[in-house]
């Protein structure tokens, strides 16, 4: 998936920051040395944060701050505006450090918790009431919360940087930033992605010419 709100680099960069706070197991060289002073327990008290607010005052959400905002690293035509609030960013770090696994395939958080993880018979890992109430989060520290119940539903798996270029996507556009064409908006990717196996009934129906439900043959 092609990043719309972080740098490649920044990509690089922060999964690297979520990998140097996991359990090591030896041959890891940090792709920075800023990253050497990372450990589990910065991951703990990351974790154990219960507001973005709280955030604040940790050294590994300073650290992803203070890195992705640097001139050589950021993305010029988007990261101005972090300068002045970093919130988002302290919302990235809060959410990322709860992930379990991280799983390079692409995939939203969205999707782990719609009706692809669905299986035996049972319904998808997040119901579709939550999942509307998450869309529907209306200030920081709700969506805050609403990303990390979504994350512990999914088993704590996520492609890293996706997630958090998702979570940007959110705080860009609850700040008001235009967003041009509506298909682009985090809820419609996300919700696309919760729904996505309707979608591909619906796609398999057409290739054998067989009307949807409700269609008229």
């Amino acid at each position: 998936m092609r990043l719309r709100y972080l740098s490649e680099a920044q990509g690089r960069w922060l999964r690297a920051w979520w990998q140097r706070m996991q359990p090591q197991t030896g041959g890891f060289t940090p792709v920075s040395a800023e990253l050497v002073g990372l450990g589990r327990g910065d991951r703990a008290r990351l974790r154990r944060a219960a507001s973005v607010e709280a955030l604040e005052i940790e050294y590994a959400a300073q650290l992803l701050v203070a890195t992705l905002t640097r001139v050589e690293l950021r993305n010029p035509a988007l990261f101005p505006w972090l300068e002045r609030d970093p919130s988002p960013l302290l919302l990235v770090a809060g959410v990322l450090a709860a992930a379990r696994q991280d799983v390079p395939d692409g995939h939203s958080l969205a999707w782990r918790v719609g009706t692809a993880a669905a299986g035996n018979g049972k319904g998808p890992p997040m119901s579709e009431l939550r999942f509307r109430r998450a869309l529907k989060a209306r200030s920081p520290e709700e969506f805050f919360l609403a990303a990390r119940r979504m994350l512990t539903l999914a088993g704590g798996v996520a492609d890293i940087t996706v997630l958090a270029d998702d979570l940007l996507a959110w705080a860009f556009e609850h700040h008001g930033r235009d967003v041009s064409q509506p298909a682009r908006s985090l809820s419609f990717r996300w919700a696309q992605d919760y729904y996505q196996p309707l979608r591909g009934k619906d796609a398999d129906l057409a290739a054998e010419g067989t009307p949807a439900e409700g269609e008229v043959a």
